[in-house]
């Protein structure tokens, strides 16, 4: 027996109504924003929800809650607002004390992903088994970077997005590969703090049809005949040397001079780096395509240019800035952009 098809026939195109100008555009791009909304409530309802759990000042009273239940009667996402209808809050202190913690709305502005506001809160706090505090407030605003829970969610939602869209190039444990990097280490092209890792989620590397895209280019210098085959060599030689894997030569000396006149204004006097142009501290042991000889030597004469992604175009707000978190937690996050070292080394 023949399956029947799905695609509709001559007969079946003839016999169907005809659609009303615009109306399968309209349709599709209701489909689209559809697809947006359920993308930021996949992950910034959970945030959302942790947040509630921690807004209230008198949460930290209970110093961490045996058992907890949130509940609410609905989420919306309006104006660039994720809004969550009499959030509930129900458990048990460490004592076995039961509590509850209501308001009227929770909010998150996509915008400003790390803030949550409360409206209307109520909340009924055991001192004792016999007495109760009841605590009302007409509102409350709390940052996510700074409560230990939330950051726990959006990592959690973080750790999920990047297993979906990153995962294929970065590993599955962010460990990198050739020409992708390690995400778990400290060393960072163009910033290891949340707002620069979120930055480059953004707008990508070098990503065309971005005009903010993170943009930089080494020239090759073999291929475009700017140095002599000897003169690579040389430079590989002082790379070599100021990355501690090669002793002090004639070579590292000679490349020293050229390093100085041809690289150093973009990977700095000392081979140290620059952030501001994404170029890489070369005096370290981390390598995006290898610190072997004859790696450099293809860096040096062909360059590199790798591409990533503008995340910004294709997941949400909420989404981008949990994924910059969970990168962030690896164990090479930042504080604040870190400078570039400053160490002199001289070939002799």
């Amino acid at each position: 027996m023949l399956a029947r098809s799905n695609e509709p026939t001559n007969a079946d195109a003839a016999l169907a109504p005809t659609a009303p100008a615009g109306t399968r555009g309209d349709a599709f791009d209701r489909a689209q924003r559809h697809s947006r909304r359920v993308r930021v409530l996949k992950f910034a309802v959970p945030v959302l929800a942790a947040g509630i759990a921690v807004a209230f000042p008198v949460y930290s009273y209970f110093a961490a809650p045996v058992s907890i239940s949130i509940q609410a009667d609905g989420t919306a996402f309006a104006n660039g607002k994720l809004v969550m209808a009499n959030p509930k809050l129900n458990g048990f202190t460490k004592q076995k004390l039961p509590y509850s913690l209501t308001a009227l709305r929770a909010i998150q502005d996509v915008g400003k992903q790390d803030i949550i506001q409360l409206e209307g809160i109520h909340a009924k706090l055991p001192l004792t088994a016999d007495n109760v505090a009841v605590v009302d407030a007409s509102s409350f605003t709390t940052a996510v970077e700074k409560n230990p829970t939330l950051m726990h969610a959006a990592i959690d939602g973080g750790r999920a997005a990047f297993r979906i869209n990153c995962s294929a190039c970065h590993g599955s444990g962010a460990a990198g590969s050739k020409g992708y990097p390690n995400l778990n280490d400290d060393d960072w092209l163009w910033g290891g703090d949340i707002k620069s890792i979120q930055q480059t989620l953004l707008d990508g590397v070098r990503f065309p049809g971005d005009d903010n895209t993170r943009m930089s280019q080494m020239p090759a210098f073999g291929k475009d005949e700017i140095l002599k085959a000897d003169e690579v060599q040389d430079v590989v030689s002082y790379v070599r040397f100021i990355s501690h894997q090669e002793a002090a030569s004639p070579s590292a000396k000679r490349g020293s001079a050229i390093f100085a006149n041809n690289c150093a204004v973009c990977h700095g006097p000392n081979g140290g780096g620059n952030r501001t142009v994404g170029a890489p501290n070369l005096t370290d042991k981390i390598w995006l395509y290898g610190g072997d000889r004859d790696t450099l030597t293809q860096t040096v004469t062909n360059a590199r240019y790798g591409i990533m992604p503008a995340w910004g175009q294709k997941l949400d707000p909420v989404t981008l800035k949990m994924v910059a978190v969970y990168v962030h937690s690896l164990g090479g996050g930042e504080a604040i952009p870190a400078t570039a070292p400053a160490a002199t080394v001289a070939a002799k």
